[in-house]
């Protein structure tokens, strides 16, 4: 699900805003801790400034927040060998937050 608004606040100036609830495709027995997804909400907001007759400047910051997930994934590395190592993980993912800053340019013609 996701919602977003565009406005024109003067000839110049656009706004926007947006909020998306995006569930993670990532199963509990796959999630590890090199991909610590989980269900997340993203909450953006941004504008676009017309510089001139050909030349626009792009802002947007964007700000997310996952929910904690469990990271239960037993891994066996050379099995069957002498030199076989088990990597046995059992945590939690807490407290996730993630934030994008972005800045650009746009030249028309």
């Amino acid at each position: 699900f996701a919602f977003g608004v565009d406005a024109k606040a003067s000839e110049r100036l656009t706004l926007r805003a947006g909020v998306q609830l995006d569930p993670t495709p990532t199963r509990d027995a796959s999630r590890d801790p090199r991909v610590p997804d989980g269900n997340r909400v993203d909450f953006n907001v941004g504008g676009s400034l017309k510089m001139g007759p050909g030349l626009t400047l792009d802002a947007a910051a964007g700000y997310t927040h996952l929910d904690p997930s469990p990271i239960a994934r037993d891994e066996h590395f050379y099995a069957g060998s002498p030199a076989q190592t088990d990597v046995l993980t059992d945590g939690r993912q807490l407290r996730q937050r993630v934030l994008v800053f972005a800045l650009g340019g746009r030249i028309g013609f």
